[in-house]
């Protein structure tokens, strides 16, 4: 018989459990890197903070998945920590997928839309940092490493943001040219900044409360109190009235936790004293101050902030009603993960376009919780509620369970576990963003390994055993078809990886092509815009925004072909082949996306454009026009757009009427009447969702004009005076009716009127400026656009009126010829917030 050589055997064995280490170690690292950039990093390249923290934490979560999944394959088992929470994630993303499947934009509920923190995409990426964390720390020291980094990174960022406040250093310059902005951090909002420090702070509160730190090193318990201290100073200085809401939470929760582990310790001491402990006058301390710092906001230090502005809790609340009244489906399930931007567009409050954010799109709600509701349903809202529910009844119960030689275990999920309840108040509070849902799954995650029970052995079975069971479990592949299952699973898993990451690398490249583009575009460069933006476009061909902003450019270049056509260049190969190019990328966009409105408006803007040149694009401009007033009925401005290009049609038409043959005019001036009387209709609607908007009063008189009906347009506005005396909107159009009728004093009258009753009304004060200067009142007509002027500082037609007026010459002299006069115009004289 042959002699057998084991010792290769014995070899590769030792070879294979080195190798396993080296990969436990490396996922290990991955997770502590995690937990050091969270409160730190951002992606030095101007692409959007929380964009390029989605793609930078999506890699490395997703490299940590891979390298665990490669110590799986060469361990043959794995190693998970078992939790009702295991379950309700699994019934969360089934929620959230169902929801996508069902979505009114799968693509924008996916990946792309601008709710980052809302996109099924994310979900995935924290269960999975929840699941990795519980399965990749192997001690008590690695816990209490990863924490003590996590709290220390957030006293670094602390320190940085208070060197910002306090001084006028911006300590984020040293990174990025582009952060030196004052108002610059990390998670993109000062109050969501301010309510994730709150949940590092009860973190690191809950650590010094319930470990034994004279037994820790020096430098980390000098580490842990200046961090604590930093995030209190910034909590401080913001003062935001929802953080103190938070921390007050967080310490009726440390104050229930520190109650049997005070009396356990008591009792273990043969301490029969009845006082109060100092952990409890921490906890009390804590609950007064927030208390008294949010009922009385006294101001620390005056700061000057930006305002943040988002829907009232009643508002997002009656959105998701409204969708809920679609139907069976979308009541369960809702318009899909981050869909709010188009709920809002249907369904928002018609009162906000009374106010200046009348044009702002918000694509989040009140709060994370209450956004649910339109975009993920019934389902969705009761999925995180358990979620949230069980997690802190299953970690508090852990916590608190008094367990054989597992005292310093339960002591260490305290700060993870008041940190956790700090971001569920806070998902009640305020819209999520993408630092606070990856710091939710990730003390999930770290309170998962801490607290699971780590005993081996028997367990009892059962379904209750199986869902209530919070132990470390492990799963080995001893049989063949198991090793070989397992195996062709984890392959797919890691080719799932590695292309997950190639993807977030590449839409980082894209987003990078795209911000060279807009820079382009914004210093004249049209060529180099194109070229960036096909690149970006080329890289993610599914972007929307990307074949949006190509199609914008090319609509410049299309009306700069235009103005070379009217010198007596020949553009016609070039001009076809850019509007050819822009109306691919422009219907393969809609194609991608047939609710964005702004598609639309942008493709009615292409063929606007060349109205005058070739019959029949007033049909595909029209008709894109109107598709965007379907998919956003309350936005005025789409309405607008309508109008403007049914004017221009109707004057083109008037043009060629002439050249007509005679049995064929009366269809043609038929066509012109009927898109005429369109536009009125469209117009009026917009004036009801509006009153204030000046380019619809203005292109309105426009249209009766056209109409031929002044007469009647004066009437009936005059008769709109007598039912709505303060309706701004009302008086502006009545005042231009006038003046274009040639009633300079009623136009005054009504102008003067518009301007009492909003002294920014800048369109109102131009008309009037041209009265006082028809009229020979210089000064006064000075004084008027002196004050447009201070509101809107870009405008050169206004300072070339200054000029003139105060040369003593006439306000429009040299402006009008050759320019066109301004109740002649296609848009209001003055742009700026419809005014």
């Amino acid at each position: 018989m042959q002699n057998v050589n084991t010792s290769g055997v014995g070899g590769m064995m030792k070879n294979l459990v080195g190798m396993q280490g080296n990969l436990d170690a490396v996922a290990k690292y991955l997770l502590f890197a995690i937990a050091a950039l969270l409160p730190l990093w951002f992606l030095p390249m101007q692409i959007g903070t929380e964009f390029g923290r989605e793609a930078s934490f999506g890699i490395l979560i997703i490299a940590a998945g891979v390298v665990w999944l490669l110590s799986v394959l060469t361990s043959g088992e794995i190693r998970f920590q078992h939790s009702i929470l295991l379950w309700l994630g699994a019934a969360l993303l089934l929620i959230w997928g169902l929801s996508t499947a069902f979505s009114v934009s799968w693509s924008t509920s996916l990946i792309f839309s601008d709710a980052i923190s809302e996109k099924i995409s994310t979900l995935l990426l924290g269960l999975l940092l929840m699941v990795l964390l519980g399965g990749s720390l192997r001690s008590r020291g690695d816990a209490v490493m990863f924490l003590v980094i996590l709290v220390v990174a957030g006293g670094v960022g602390a320190l940085f943001t208070a060197i910002q406040l306090l001084t006028d250093t911006v300590p984020w310059k040293w990174f990025a040219d582009f952060a030196s902005d004052k108002n610059f951090n990390v998670v993109g909002t000062m109050n969501g900044l301010m309510l994730f420090y709150s949940a590092l702070l009860a973190t690191a509160i809950g650590m010094i409360v319930s470990l034994k730190l004279a037994e820790w090193k020096a430098w980390i318990r000098i580490a842990l109190y200046l961090s604590t201290a930093l995030l209190a100073v910034c909590i401080l200085l913001i003062n935001y009235s929802y953080s103190w809401m938070v921390l007050a939470g967080v310490a009726i929760v440390l104050f229930g936790l520190t109650f049997r582990s005070v009396r356990e310790t008591r009792a273990a001491m043969g301490n029969e004293a009845r006082g109060l402990d100092w952990r409890y006058l921490f906890a009390i301390v804590l609950l007064v101050v927030s208390i008294f710092m949010y009922m009385f906001q006294p101001v620390v230090k005056q700061l000057n902030l930006p305002a943040e502005v988002s829907p009232a809790m009643k508002t997002t609340l009656n959105i998701g009603r409204a969708v809920m009244n679609e139907g069976g489906s979308n009541a369960l399930l809702g318009s899909g993960p981050a869909t709010f931007g188009f709920d809002w567009l249907k369904y928002k409050d018609p009162q906000v376009n009374q106010t200046v954010f009348w044009g702002v799109r918000f694509n989040q709600g009140f709060s994370w919780v209450s956004t649910l509701l339109p975009t993920v349903g019934v389902l969705g809202v009761i999925g995180i509620i358990l979620f949230f529910a069980a997690a802190l009844f299953t970690f508090s119960r852990a916590v608190a369970a008094k367990r054989e030689g597992h005292d310093e275990w339960a002591a260490l999920g305290v700060g993870p576990l008041a940190g956790f309840a700090a971001v569920v108040i806070a998902a009640f509070l305020y819209p999520a963003n993408f630092s606070l849902v990856i710091l939710l799954f990730l003390l999930a995650g770290a309170l998962s390994y801490i607290l699971s029970d780590k005993r081996h052995g028997e367990r009892g079975g059962g379904i209750s055993s199986m869902v209530w069971d919070f132990s470390e479990r492990h799963v080995r592949f001893d049989s063949q078809w198991a090793v070989f299952i397992s195996s062709l699973v984890a392959i797919f898993l890691l080719s799932l990886g590695i292309a997950g990451a190639y993807f977030e690398l590449n839409r980082v490249r894209a987003a990078s092509s795209a911000q060279e583009g807009v820079l382009a575009l914004n210093g004249g460069k049209f060529d180099d815009a194109v070229l960036k933006l096909r690149e970006a476009l080329a890289a993610e061909p599914k972007n929307i925004n990307y074949a949006n902003a190509l199609v914008q450019v090319q609509v410049q270049r299309v009306s700069n072909l235009i103005q070379r056509a009217a010198k007596g260049e020949n553009v016609q190969a070039e001009f076809q082949q850019e509007v050819n190019s822009a109306n691919i990328a422009i219907d393969g966009a809609i194609q991608m996306m047939p609710l964005e409105p702004n598609l639309y408006r942008t493709k009615g803007a292409l063929y606007e454009l060349i109205i005058p040149f070739i019959p029949g694009t007033e049909i595909i401009s029209l008709d894109a026009y109107r598709q965007a007033i379907a998919a956003g009925p309350l936005n005025p401005a789409a309405h607008v757009d309508f109008a403007r290009a049914g004017l221009t049609f109707a004057d083109n038409v008037q043009l060629r009427i002439a050249q007509v043959a005679p049995q064929d005019r009366e269809a043609v001036i038929k066509s012109r009447e009927t898109i005429l009387q369109e536009v009125k209709t469209v117009l009026e609607r917009a004036a009801q969702i509006k009153p204030d908007f000046a380019a619809a009063h203005f292109l309105l008189s426009q249209a009766a004009i056209r109409l031929g009906d002044l007469k009647t347009a004066v009437q009936s506005t005059e008769n709109a005076k007598l039912t709505a005396p303060f309706d701004i909107g009302v008086a502006f159009q009545l005042g231009l009716l006038y003046y274009q009728s040639g009633n300079l004093d009623g136009a005054q009258g009504e102008f003067e009127r518009a301007v009492a009753l909003n002294a920014n009304y800048s369109n109102a004060r131009y008309f009037l400026g041209l009265i006082y200067d028809r009229k020979g009142r210089k000064a006064d007509a000075i004084s008027e656009f002196e004050k447009i002027e201070a509101l809107n500082q870009d405008n050169q037609e206004v300072k070339s009126i200054l000029t003139n007026l105060r040369a003593g010459r006439g306000a429009l002299e040299n402006i009008v010829p050759p320019g066109t006069p301004p109740e002649k115009r296609k848009e209001p004289p003055v742009e700026g917030a419809g005014r």
